[in-house]
């Protein structure tokens, strides 16, 4: 009888290692070494190490008359759409730019980027105009659509593009409307501690929201796929003194030139001596201890209106192409 239990124990003890074994191979295919590592200090990102100046491109597959969601729809895509879309990130690459803004993106501008080692600044889409950030459920169907973002990035077609990943970002221009009640509504939610991203004591509830999406972006990139990315937000001038998200790895704005009236009037540029300048130089000395990227910038030429505004600092409306 001690013989037989003696056998058993044997055999439970290889199988027991054996499972073990399998575990961890598993385990080093899933979290192996990223190619690329992009990390910050108080001003600049870096690469593997070395700093990194994004160069960037908000691109946008649509042409005149397509709306975006027809043409993710369209599957397969029709290859004349597909041929146009890799010119166009061929002919980005040769303006010397190293980095190009996705949204949910067909799967051939990926394959674009990676072959013409652009790296991709990820957005996650969430609803901005939202009434309330804090519900319950619109939470859990955000943190659905983080997993499916991810997971598309991780394996798109087969292919796995995180390695082309500078960061993700977790929303754009949410609505002031929107955080105004969000907050009115929520004076109880205060901080939020997360084991990657916190919003601190006083932060408000948009802040936490924000703070908790991102939070989840990172652990779940990492318990799924063993590697984490950086994480941002894309705040615009509108709402740059309600929305406060210095706990992120670094400030993000979409900051455009054409109304004046959003910069500080009384501030310019202390190369340029535009306001636009000014009010740049003014947010990076209110979020001196991160990189500040701007994600969107330009001049509407909004034909239709008035000219409200010349050189040096445009404004909207009545300019020409």
């Amino acid at each position: 009888m001690g013989v037989i239990i003696g056998r058993f124990q044997k055999v439970s003890i290889l199988l027991s290692l054996a499972v073990f074994f399998i575990f961890v191979m598993r385990l080093q295919r899933c979290y192996s070494e990223p190619k690329n590592v992009f990390i910050v200090d108080n001003n600049y990102i870096y690469l593997n190490g070395n700093r990194f100046i994004v160069k960037g491109i908000h691109y946008l597959p649509e042409y005149p008359g397509e709306l975006p969601w027809e043409l993710r729809e369209l599957k397969p895509l029709p290859k004349n759409i597909r041929n146009r879309i890799l010119t166009d990130i061929r002919d980005i690459k040769g303006l010397n730019v190293n980095t190009v803004r996705f949204w949910e993106h067909p799967g051939v501008c990926y394959e674009g980027a990676k072959k013409e080692n652009l790296y991709i600044f990820q957005t996650i889409w969430v609803d901005g105009a939202i009434k309330d950030y804090q519900d319950i459920s619109f939470k859990n169907s955000q943190k659905k659509y983080i997993r499916y973002t991810i997971d598309r990035v991780h394996n798109l077609n087969g292919v796995d593009y995180s390695d082309l990943i500078l960061a993700y970002a977790i929303g754009n221009e949410l609505s002031k409307e929107s955080i105004i009640t969000t907050n009115l509504n929520h004076f109880e939610v205060n901080k939020y501690e997360g084991k990657y991203i916190s919003a601190p004591s006083g932060s408000s509830a948009t802040e936490c929201f924000v703070a908790e999406m991102a939070d989840y972006v990172k652990k779940y990139e990492y318990d799924t796929y063993g590697v984490i990315h950086l994480v941002t937000y894309s705040n615009m001038q509108f709402t740059e003194s309600l929305l406060d998200c210095s706990f992120l790895d670094f400030i993000c704005f979409n900051a455009y030139c054409h109304d004046t009236r959003l910069f500080s009037v009384n501030e310019l540029g202390s190369y340029t001596g535009t306001y636009y300048q000014g009010w740049l130089e003014k947010m990076k000395r209110k979020f001196s201890n991160k990189p500040l990227l701007i994600s969107e910038f330009g001049l509407s030429t909004a034909p239709g209106q008035p000219c409200q505004g010349g050189y040096p600092d445009y404004s909207y409306g009545g300019n020409s192409d």
